[in-house]
């Protein structure tokens, strides 16, 4: 698979997320912030930012999974 591919596919299973949890996992992952400074941010807990992450990783790898 071209990094292109999986790039596309990636993206697309990000955007398959919840509004709440795409946008603590896209701080988390592409603006590298720590959960604290995303709770900060978000004024969230951050045992709330922890959930969105565990989360957005459990449905991104079942998202591939079942597709590709």
């Amino acid at each position: 698979m071209e990094q292109a591919e999986l790039s596309e596919k990636i993206r697309l299973a990000l955007d398959s997320l919840p509004e709440k949890c795409r946008e603590v996992f896209r701080l988390f992952l592409s603006d590298k912030l720590k959960q604290k400074e995303i709770a900060t941010l978000l004024e969230i807990s951050q045992k709330t930012v922890e959930a969105h992450i565990a989360t957005g990783y459990k449905k991104i790898h079942a998202y591939l999974k079942k597709r590709y």
